[in-house]
């Protein structure tokens, strides 16, 4: 069985893949080391991929190495099954580059946009299995949130799909231009690239994924665990050339 490590700043999401199933992930949060160490005593695991942000993984990693028959700790020196051009790889998140694999493992030989709307909302474009790059905005949350902080008195709002345009309150105006926002400017980019490739075909993920699939029009398909298929095929990937 393989196990897919995800990990970000404040939470740590293990996937189990058996056959190429993915499970729903266990998550904890990076504080709950009791947790943590209790699941991957027990977990029955063979090899395994960590794609560790804030390096929260690290002190599980010498327990996980004595388990495992194959452990890869993801990095940009990392062989992976598609060809990267980004010109700064060292830089580039490993979800995106995740996402962007999980997506042609669905699609392969397409033309893709890759949407995932986290705490950033990022933009990548797969061309010819080519990795070319993309865009990087600020996500739903934190449009609120910087509202709310860097004014003097404007409230701190909760999404909502029930919202006006245009709106004839602040609040309305607020969730209009957050929402609305977003919506145009998803909807903006996948027409911007659907001149350029016109069998571009768009795939969204991350945390507000269902709350934007109800509402933009675009053709589009979601993919809640695109970035564990992804790193489950990066895992597969270097097991099959070792």
């Amino acid at each position: 069985m393989n196990l897919i490590i995800d990990s970000g700043n404040t939470r740590i999401k293990f996937y189990e893949v058996s056959h190429n199933n993915i499970s729903d992930p266990h998550i904890f949060l990076n504080k709950e080391e009791n947790k943590i160490a209790d699941f991957i005593n027990t977990c029955p695991f063979e090899k395994v991929i960590s794609s560790d942000v804030g390096n929260s993984i690290q002190k599980w990693e010498d327990a996980i190495i004595e388990k495992a028959s194959t452990f890869i700790r993801l990095d940009h020196n990392t062989p992976i099954p598609i060809k990267n051009l980004y010109q700064s790889p060292q830089t580039l998140g490993h979800d995106r580059l995740a996402a962007a694999i999980g997506a042609v493992s669905i699609y392969p030989s397409k033309t893709l946009l890759i949407i995932d709307f986290g705490t950033a909302i990022t933009y990548d474009i797969v061309h010819k299995n080519a990795f070319l790059g993309g865009a990087i905005a600020p996500g739903m949350q934190l449009r609120f949130k910087s509202l709310h902080n860097y004014t003097g008195n404007l409230p701190l709002l909760e999404p909502t799909e029930q919202y006006k345009v245009p709106g004839t309150t602040t609040n309305e105006s607020i969730l209009a231009g957050v929402i609305q926002g977003i919506k145009n400017e998803v909807e903006g980019t996948i027409s911007s690239y659907q001149k350029e490739y016109s069998e571009l075909i768009t795939v969204i993920t991350g945390g507000d994924m269902e709350f934007f699939a109800k509402i933009i029009k675009n053709g589009i398909f979601a993919e809640p665990k695109l970035i564990a298929k992804g790193l489950n095929n990066i895992l597969n990937y270097n097991v099959e050339k070792s």
